[in-house]
């Protein structure tokens, strides 16, 4: 159904670039008629540069904000104004955060967007407030990870949000799977801007069980959710693919496997016409697991498909495309490193074919949940480890060169098992996540903002 505060939506995901352009091109008009003004040169630039920087503060773009106060400054080195809105912009660029939301029940946060405000979505999934059964959770918080509002959600037996993504409209979709009477169905959920759900659909058959894992939305507003659906009468499941429309209605589905058991656990658009869907395949049972990584047309054909990993099991469980158009998938590997599962990653040319293979090791299990693309080429990743941090499993947070070559690594959390399922980037150039923590053998919803080299307040 059309949702009548369409019109009233935020800047669209696609278009902010643009619309920062027509921002920065409107405000340096405005500066332009200052110039012309009957002030001296040093005045005019200063309020050139202050005029700027006031907009620029004002759309939380806090990075340039700075930049252009401290230009600014070079006028009137003593100007009150701009050396408190220096320390204003400081302080948000400063914001970090490590908080939990959860009750007598385990729940878990999984995906995160950021929202209008400067605040922050979460979908995830409780028990706490289940009924007894696992709901699909909704949490709006501010800038500063405190609760606003939370929401629960989902009609089945069980349900678990899996995926979420900001959509052209300045919504949000969220999918998962819903449990009814034994069988899984696809579940889609529409959000607001204030964390309200518009609408909740499920896709599926009786007969056959199938399960929304990851979700991209196309530039005409459609979206492919990817994941498994069980091969009739047997307990091996293929790839499948779905092809939605924006209020949720099924295009076409398409499905990928062989004898085993295969998956679409990561998906994203490649341009209009073509997606990459990136996860695990079994070729035969009692065989092992590759990685595998396929490109397909809206029609479903494939393009393109490379699997890669050893002689043990080898499983992709997240993927981005970089600006220049190659991929990296991510996810963890026992064939390569220790020995034990181990971080791995593996990078693809716009064509999809490899060009390095990786992993990053330590004595214990590690893997990666989540991966991000950063302007210079490099990413970031985040996951688990327990080979490094502080026992048990612990949140972990990894920047890697463009070449894989690891950077810097942090580990986050507690001496019980913790963990990341999503990562995102925050306007100032932290990163934020969520996932889960345990307490007392209880886990809880958990939101986490650091600073721009992964750290925490306490730890700078």
């Amino acid at each position: 159904m059309k949702d009548p505060e369409k019109k009233k939506s935020g800047p669209y995901r696609y278009l902010k670039s643009l619309l920062y352009l027509l921002l920065l091109i409107s405000i340096i008009y405005a500066g332009l008629r200052l110039w012309n003004s009957g002030n001296n040169n040093e005045e005019k630039q200063y309020q050139f540069y202050r005029k700027i920087a006031d907009s620029l503060y004002q759309h939380k773009s806090y990075k340039d904000a700075l930049n252009f106060y401290s230009s600014a400054l070079s006028y009137r080195p003593d100007d009150r104004y701009a050396l408190e809105q220096i320390k204003a912009v400081q302080i948000n660029m400063d914001i970090t955060f490590f908080n939990t939301f959860g009750g007598a029940q385990k729940d878990e946060g999984i995906g995160i967007a950021l929202t209008n405000d400067g605040g922050y979505l979460l979908v995830g999934n409780t028990e706490s407030w289940g009924n007894g059964n696992s709901k699909g959770w909704l949490i709006k918080t501010d800038a500063h990870g405190l609760l606003e509002r939370r929401q629960t959600l989902g009609n089945g037996d069980e349900n678990f949000l899996h995926a979420l993504t900001p959509t052209l409209d300045g919504y949000f979709v969220a999918v998962g799977t819903s449990e009814l009477n034994d069988k899984n169905y696809v579940w889609m959920v529409k959000i607001n801007q204030e964390g309200r759900s518009l609408w909740e659909k499920e896709w599926g058959s009786d007969s056959v069980s199938v399960s929304g894992l990851a979700i991209a939305e196309n530039k005409d507003s459609t979206f492919i959710i990817s994941g498994h659906i069980q091969v009739s009468d047997t307990s091996a499941t293929d790839a499948w693919l779905g092809h939605f429309d924006d209020e949720g209605n099924l295009i076409d589905n398409f499905k990928y496997g062989k004898q085993g058991a295969d998956a679409a656990t990561s998906v994203v658009f490649l341009n209009d016409s073509t997606f990459a869907f990136a996860g695990y395949t079994l070729e035969f049972p009692e065989t092992h697991t590759d990685g595998w990584l396929v490109l397909c047309d809206l029609q479903g054909n494939i393009l393109h498909q490379t699997k890669t990993g050893g002689k043990s099991n080898d499983v992709f469980t997240a993927l981005t495309k970089l600006n220049d158009g190659r991929m990296i998938a991510a996810g963890h590997s026992q064939s390569y490193g220790n020995g034990s599962l181990d971080l791995w990653m593996v990078q693809f040319d716009a064509e999809g074919k490899e060009q390095w293979n990786k992993v990053i090791s330590g004595e214990g299990n590690d893997g990666a949940k989540s991966i991000i693309a950063m302007q210079d080429g490099s990413f970031a990743i985040a996951g688990y480890t327990t080979s490094f941090g502080h026992g048990g499993k612990d949140i972990w947070l990894l920047k890697l060169h463009r070449n894989g070559a690891l950077d810097w690594k942090k580990e986050l959390g507690d001496i019980e098992d913790d963990l990341a399922n999503m990562l995102l980037m925050a306007p100032d150039g932290g990163f934020v996540l969520s996932g889960f923590v345990t307490q007392k053998n209880n886990t809880e919803l958990c939101v986490i903002k650091t600073n721009p080299g992964g750290e925490l307040s306490e730890t700078k």
